[in-house]
């Protein structure tokens, strides 16, 4: 073999490897350019994918907010609505007590004889009318009712107070 041969053969051995190495040159190209298209397409999925978390956080900050502020409100709403059920409470308590006391005074007066005769009921009851001027005071009433029976200012006022009582039970009659 001469040496011009083997020149010619390693010219073409370079050749085919130059071949090959251009082919797969190639190919790392196409491999490249895929993937830095993948990565720019990866890139703008990121930016969305972060945009979306920062919304996300923003909406559950303000949720948080919200939720406090609803907490707050209901908590207060809560206490105005105790104190409500305490005062109706009372009220209906306190209601029930003079409904009690009605109930037995009324009881009490059925109950016991009557010394006037029934008067004739009307549709509407009459009026009262005070045997006193309305400018007279309690113990002006006192004084007088003392003087009328000749008693001490004590029994008159008790007599005083029974004849209140006798003349409320009367116009609460005369109401039915």
């Amino acid at each position: 073999m001469n040496l011009p041969d083997v020149s010619v053969i390693l010219d073409i051995v370079i050749a085919v490897l130059l071949v090959a190495m251009i082919y797969y040159a190639v190919l790392l190209n196409r491999s490249l350019s895929t993937l830095k298209k993948s990565k720019d397409e990866l890139q703008s999925l990121l930016g969305g994918f972060e945009e979306s978390t920062m919304k996300a956080e923003m909406a559950i900050n303000r949720i948080k907010v919200e939720a406090t502020d609803n907490s707050v409100s209901v908590k207060e709403l809560i206490r105005e609505a105790d104190r409500l059920r305490e005062d109706l409470q009372f009220l209906v308590d306190r209601g029930e007590g003079v409904a009690d006391k009605l109930e037995d005074g009324i009881t009490s007066s059925r109950a016991k004889p009557a010394a006037e005769p029934p008067a004739t009921q009307s549709p509407r009851p009459a009026p009262l009318r005070a045997s006193k001027p309305v400018t007279s005071t309690y113990a002006e009433d006192v004084r007088d009712a003392g003087d009328e029976d000749g008693g001490g200012v004590e029994d008159s006022g008790k007599k005083l107070k029974s004849r209140s009582k006798s003349d409320l039970l009367k116009a609460l009659q005369g109401m039915r």
